[in-house]
């Protein structure tokens, strides 16, 4: 009951300030959020759509933090009934119910961890689910029965040991090392390093270690005031913790991507305020009663209900001309229909009717190779092409590489497979993608749409972008298409809207159909199909 309310509220606020200026598709996203943090089971949403924490767009997500307070309210939940359970069970059997619960807390321990590091555990399942983190969790608990029962005197050795940690700790977290023989994350532009302790080991030490600090109950000389000050901070730590991403992401979204020192003063200052508020105005007020748990029933229906009008109209909630969406005409699923209509494209090319004019066109690779198969279908070219989509190369698409006259993949070229070449047409021609990018959030440009110079608004894309195109491009030559190149401006930077004024990308990854079109008409088609094969 301490934390659902301050959830409520955030959640609300978050809602009124997306409506005043966000895409559809972002505003669709938050209400997905918004619903799933009422309910406590945001962890739940992040692992079946992100399913990444560090992924970029999560710098976006007012509420995207929330994921924390699902597993915790579960662990509230179900550690209670369950510890009820092991009471009735040791009555019935008559034995003792402290060591009973000892060692299922200590049983319920080890299968965590054991879940945690399994390699048949999948990311996203491992950092959102409570029986991955349940270790986390039960270590506090663990820590509180033996210092409840047994005192602290005998584990006073183990302060040698929390500082041997701790320095280990710090030296891990500072050191890392390249990854494998690229450094670059061609989807998101960051560089992927890997620490030299992976972060699973780290994330235990870190546990370990609180562990042996709490059962030392090192006591650190400072004057009252600053006491009083820590311990208020302490109090408000939930508080905090729910504002400090709600104002950040928003800063993001509406204002700034870079991070000033103006910005960071004010940040911290803004957040202490808020916090202030909501734990004197709220979580201080508000008691575990019945009729405040009805006033909060109440008070989350009043935000859900609007949370999934928002939901089921696709965000839409004021026609968005760069985007072709006009209120009363949107529909659920309506942007992704568009880039998801190549999925149909993924057959043989036995299974569509050969004529003579006709080549065959085999394109692979994620999304990346499925904009490019949408700009191959918004071509002049399109009747004129035999199309096949793959998601990735596997040897069992062995038959549509000997039949297909181009391929087009998103790879550099040594990291084609050799299977490919090995069963490719000896008459294909093939061609390598590369990366494109349009930003990071297209709601900062949308601020402006009011600015006389709207659709001139460019933007800069991280180096690591160019730097990939680079390497690729020199690797293939002249059977490369160069998205980046395609979509510079005149100042350098990347384009952001077409000729005609629509978004290139909605996301700042994918295409539109007018951005597709618009590169459509960039591409020398006539000269990429009739050149000789390599």
């Amino acid at each position: 009951m301490r934390l659902w309310p301050l959830v409520l509220l955030a959640s609300a606020i978050c809602l009124a300030v997306g409506f005043m200026g966000m895409l559809p598709d972002a505003f669709e996203n938050l209400a997905q959020s918004v619903i799933a943090s009422d309910l406590m089971s945001q962890n739940i949403l992040s692992a079946i759509t992100t399913a990444d924490y560090w992924d970029v767009s999560n710098e976006y997500k007012p509420l995207m933090h929330f994921w924390y307070i699902g597993i915790l309210v579960e662990f509230y939940v179900l550690m209670p009934l369950l510890l009820m359970f092991v009471k009735w069970c040791t009555r019935m059997i008559k034995c003792d119910y402290y060591k009973a619960s000892k060692i299922v807390l200590w049983f319920l321990f080890f299968v965590s961890l054991i879940l945690y590091f399994s390699p048949n555990i999948s990311p996203a399942d491992r950092f959102y689910f409570l029986p991955c983190r349940l270790f986390e969790l039960l270590a506090g608990g663990l820590v509180g029965i033996y210092i409840g029962r047994d005192g602290t005197d005998r584990f006073k050795p183990v302060i040698r040991v929390a500082a041997i940690l701790g320095i280990v700790l710090i030296l891990c977290g500072s050191l890392y090392m390249p990854h494998g023989d690229g450094t670059i994350n061609v989807v998101n532009g960051l560089r992927i390093d890997r620490l030299l302790v992976p972060q699973n080991i780290l994330l235990l030490v870190v546990v370990l270690l609180t562990c042996c600090l709490l059962i030392t109950k090192q006591r650190v000389a400072m004057p009252s005031v600053w006491v009083r000050g820590v311990a208020l901070i302490g109090k408000m730590s939930f508080s905090i913790f729910v504002w400090h991403q709600i104002l950040l992401a928003f800063y993001r979204y509406f204002i700034d991507n870079e991070m000033s020192l103006c910005f960071v003063t004010v940040f911290f200052v803004v957040t202490l305020l808020m916090s202030l508020a909501s734990y004197y105005g709220i979580e201080r007020q508000v008691k575990p009663t019945w009729r405040n748990f009805a006033i909060c029933v109440v008070f989350m229906i009043l935000t859900v209900v609007p949370a999934g009008w928002v939901y089921v109209h696709a965000g839409v909630i004021r026609d968005v001309p760069e985007l072709n969406v006009r209120k009363g005409e949107e529909h659920r699923g309506m942007f992704a229909e568009y880039c998801d209509r190549v999925y149909a494209y993924d057959k043989d090319f036995s299974d569509s009717i050969k004529e003579d004019d006709k080549i065959n066109v085999l394109v692979e690779g994620v999304s990346f190779g499925r904009d490019f198969a949408n700009v191959l279908l918004e071509s002049d070219w399109a009747d004129r092409i035999n199309l096949s989509y793959i998601y990735l190369h596997d040897e069992k698409y062995v038959q549509r590489y000997a039949e297909c006259d181009f391929l087009f993949t998103f790879k550099n070229k040594h990291n084609v497979p050799q299977y490919v070449w090995d069963n490719i047409n000896p008459e294909a021609q093939v061609y390598g993608l590369g990366t494109k990018n349009f930003g990071t959030c297209n709601g900062i440009v949308y601020q402006h749409r009011h600015d006389a110079d709207y659709f001139s608004q460019t933007v800069e894309i991280n180096n690591n972008f160019y730097v990939v195109n680079n390497d690729w491009k020199s690797e293939w030559g002249d059977c490369y298409i160069d998205f980046l190149q395609l979509s510079r401006a005149s100042d350098g930077n990347i384009r952001v809207f077409t000729d005609d004024g629509k978004f290139i990308s909605q996301d700042c990854m994918h295409l539109t159909q007018e951005g597709a079109q618009w590169f459509a008409k960039l591409i020398d088609w006539e000269k990429l199909f009739t050149s000789s094969p390599i």
